[in-house]
């Protein structure tokens, strides 16, 4: 079968003045992993919008995006660059495993349009290929993977307490005068490090298990927010070879350039490109308080950044960042009471991962009828079916 038979592309549209910020989908807004979306930063100034209705599947139609997904929620609109795909003769809930596969995001890169910016062509993805799977293969297929989908999403939803919790505990804190001991810079609470590019033209230098290493890019491509390998690791040689720095467990990479503000903290020893003016707390500091600053601070920090094309951050300017200067009783506190919340932020994310892998492995298996579900007679019988 053919997608087309499944489904169409919803193409209602509205004016951008009449859209609600709250329900708007953007691009950027849509994010990695199929992780969701988060609220839009703005809506276009004027010109056309599409609609979409609940149920239906947003997909990001910029090559660099392909692989972001979204089954909406509610009604509400969404910027061109995304393309709403409406079901007709299928579940909802099964347009969006159909569309989540990764043969699917594949096969829209290949047959993508365009130089600069290639976009999805709406003819070839409506030519996609399909198996021709009944209403009770539809059915259990989403009874499989629906449950992943809400682990993963509640314990987000979870981090998500969690980070507002460490937010507003630090600003409790340290807004108290006790708790500070007059103006310093980030240079007094931790070294800045950057890093540095391995050749691309030595093979040698790269690995698919070695030393971590981070680019801005990889943290565009995950919502977590504790990080220990990118798309590519690099060998001791390759490390070696450039001036990049090994930054211990629990340092807080910052990115300062294209863009700046993506902020992680280091599960364990890493290193980073150039695009990186990461903080190596002080011991007496720690990592909470230095993660809390810097994301509290991003826009204060960006706005200092120089540059016409690209602003950068540089390292003078980001050891010249001013703040109150945190007392060491004060940091000890707030210490105790953030590193076992950072830690169960950890652990969610880690069961995240897990969770992912095991949704990402059945998936393909699932469409493609290598899993028979042809002698399940009823969702209780999923578990042992799968794991027998």
């Amino acid at each position: 079968m053919r997608l087309g038979s499944v489904c169409s592309f919803r193409n209602e549209s509205v004016d951008a003045k009449n859209v609600d910020l709250e329900t708007f989908v953007s691009t950027e807004s849509m994010l990695p992993n199929k992780a969701g979306v988060r609220k839009a930063e703005s809506i276009p100034p004027s010109g056309k919008v599409h609609l979409y209705r609940k149920g239906d599947a947003l997909i990001s139609n910029i090559r660099p995006y392909f692989k972001k997904i979204w089954q909406a929620t509610q009604d509400g609109a969404c910027s061109p660059d995304v393309l709403v795909l409406s079901p007709e003769n299928c579940s909802s809930d099964y347009l969006y495993w159909l569309l989540s596969d990764d043969s699917f995001f594949d096969y829209v890169t290949r047959t993508s349009k365009g130089t600069k910016m290639p976009r999805g062509d709406k003819d070839a993805i409506m030519k996609f290929a399909i198996r021709d799977a009944s209403s009770k293969e539809q059915f259990m297929i989403a009874e499989i993977l629906n449950p992943i989908r809400y682990k993963i999403a509640l314990n987000a939803q979870i981090n998500g307490y969690l980070e507002e919790l460490l937010l507003e505990k630090y600003t409790e804190i340290f807004s108290e005068t006790s708790a500070t001991s007059g103006t310093g810079t980030i240079a007094d609470i931790g070294e800045v490090a950057g890093g540095a590019t391995p050749s691309k033209k030595r093979p040698e230098f790269y690995t698919q298990e070695g030393i971590g290493w981070i680019t801005p890019r990889d943290l565009s491509n995950t919502t977590d927010k504790f990080v220990s390998h990118g798309a590519d690791d690099i060998t001791q040689l390759g490390f070696d070879s450039c001036s990049t720095k090994l930054l211990p467990a629990g340092s807080i990479l910052f990115s300062s350039r294209a863009p700046i503000g993506y902020i992680a903290i280091a599960q364990r020893p890493l290193a980073t490109n150039q695009g990186f003016k990461s903080v190596i707390p002080k011991a007496e500091v720690g990592t909470a308080f230095v993660y809390c600053f810097l994301t509290m601070n991003k826009d204060r920090i960006a706005g200092a950044g120089s540059g016409t094309t690209f602003p950068e951050v540089s390292s003078s300017t980001m050891k010249g960042i001013t703040l109150n200067i945190p007392t060491e009783e004060a940091c000890l506190k707030f210490s105790a009471w953030a590193n076992p919340l950072l830690a169960q932020q950890h652990a969610l994310e880690r069961e995240n991962r897990y969770l992912a892998v095991l949704r990402d492995t059945l998936l393909p298996k699932l469409l493609s009828g290598e899993i028979d579900l042809s002698s399940i007679e009823s969702p209780t019988q999923l578990n042992s079916h799968l794991f027998d």
